[in-house]
């Protein structure tokens, strides 16, 4: 039996209550990391999904999202 398994995560660009000033730079901070984190440890995922609640103010992230 294959042992699948699938990581789903979401992510926010707006505001935060309690903003790191690494976050208020840039806002795709928090994307960045999560994926240095899944290249540099080892996983046994066969399958990752990013979720983005995006509003019309952050459309201007998605192709930076999907570079």
């Amino acid at each position: 039996m294959d042992n699948k398994v699938c990581f789903v995560t979401s992510f926010w660009l707006g505001e935060r209550r309690m903003e790191s000033p690494i976050y208020k730079e840039d806002r795709l901070y928090f994307l960045k990391k999560q994926i240095e984190l899944l290249q540099t440890k080892k996983h046994n995922l066969s399958k990752i999904i990013f979720n983005f609640n995006i509003i019309p103010e952050h459309y201007s992230y998605i192709s930076k999202i999907l570079n």
